[in-house]
């Protein structure tokens, strides 16, 4: 199936795609250059994150790694088009130059396909109209699982900063479904911790001495 152009829309600051061949209205400022994707395990709700606008969007208890201080996205897809389809992407916006790999992984559950790309720009901070990368695709999975890629930027190449996008899709616009995610990461390396210690969150680890 061709990807199909999306209308996105900032989540709004409450608990509460898709492949994009076009975003409107974004006015992001640039993020501080790091490895780390705004609240990237929603330990809380899912504040600041872009989405789709044909779904349903909310703060779901289940989280990837059954942490009871977090949780995960849940996406449930309402209407069709060109597929029925869910996604979302982050506020962080990180600048690139030629012959950068960036890092990029996601945690998921979804009966339909996901696929993990970058959405690329021409200015420093995120402005004006993204392309899409190369867009790795990990198989449905009822469990959580793990999808990771690097992607190298072009040389040459006129991008100069990259965001980090996921979507599930299937190609039958009536068949609605629920897609979550959780641990999400971009960065110019691979992530280190086996938990979620570089992803910005500590729900994991415990103060106390041994």
């Amino acid at each position: 199936m061709d990807k199909p152009t999306y209308v996105f829309r900032r989540a709004a600051r409450s608990p509460v795609v898709l492949a994009c061949m076009l975003l409107l209205g974004l006015d992001w400022s640039a993020a501080a250059q790091n490895a780390l994707v705004f609240n990237p395990e929603f330990d809380v709700n899912v504040e600041d994150w872009g989405i789709g606008a044909a779904q349903v969007n909310a703060w779901d208890a289940d989280d990837a790694d059954a942490c009871p201080q977090s949780g995960s996205f849940s996406m449930t897809s309402t209407s069709g088009g060109e597929g029925s389809i869910v996604g979302a992407y982050a506020p962080e916006c990180l600048t690139v130059s030629e012959g950068d790999e960036v890092r990029i992984e996601v945690t998921y559950r979804s009966p339909n396909p996901v696929a993990l790309y970058l959405l690329q720009y021409t200015t420093a901070n995120c402005s004006g109209d993204p392309t899409n990368s190369d867009a790795p695709t990990f198989p449905a999975s009822a469990g959580w699982s793990r999808g990771a890629a690097g992607i190298v930027m072009a040389t040459p190449t006129n991008v100069q900063s990259v965001r980090f996008i996921v979507t599930s899709a299937d190609p039958d616009p009536n068949n609605w479904f629920t897609a979550k995610i959780d641990r999400a990461y971009l960065g110019y390396r691979s992530r280190v911790f086996a938990d979620d210690f570089d992803g910005g969150s500590t729900c994991r680890w415990s103060s106390d001495a041994p």
